[in-house]
């Protein structure tokens, strides 16, 4: 039985290629879990949300929260300081609605955006 296709942002079903929503920031304030720039200001918040930061392409965190000019990581970086340069991804919640509205990518889209959410088995047909 082939594993089913997962779809997560610039994976090979995906199709986006991270390269070309990265974008290098300056680290202003750290602090443990969360970093300050003014780069994250250039977007609504929760734009960066589930992307991620890394250090040219290794040692990756994941993006939990975007507020303003502050981003909170699922995992701290060592050694980060004030003027570090980061390499920041933008983040995808996996909805058909980003998916199209913020990424034009909805063809491949790789969810189930229109199972009914109401069970006729479990409430009845009314």
């Amino acid at each position: 039985m082939p594993a089913p296709i997962y779809c997560s942002i610039y994976s090979k079903p995906c199709g986006l290629v991270a390269d070309d929503y990265k974008k290098i920031i300056t680290v202003e304030s750290v602090s443990e879990y969360t970093l300050k720039s003014a780069s994250f200001r250039n977007q609504p918040d929760d734009w960066y949300a589930l992307g991620f930061l890394s250090r040219q392409n290794e040692d990756f965190r994941m993006i939990t929260e975007h507020k303003g000019d502050t981003v909170t990581l699922l995992l701290p970086f060592e050694n980060l300081s004030v003027g570090s340069e980061l390499w920041l991804h933008t983040g995808c919640d996996r909805t058909i609605k980003t998916c199209q509205e913020k990424f034009s990518n909805h063809i491949n889209f790789g969810g189930f955006p229109y199972i009914p959410t109401k069970n006729p088995f479990a409430t009845g047909i009314e």
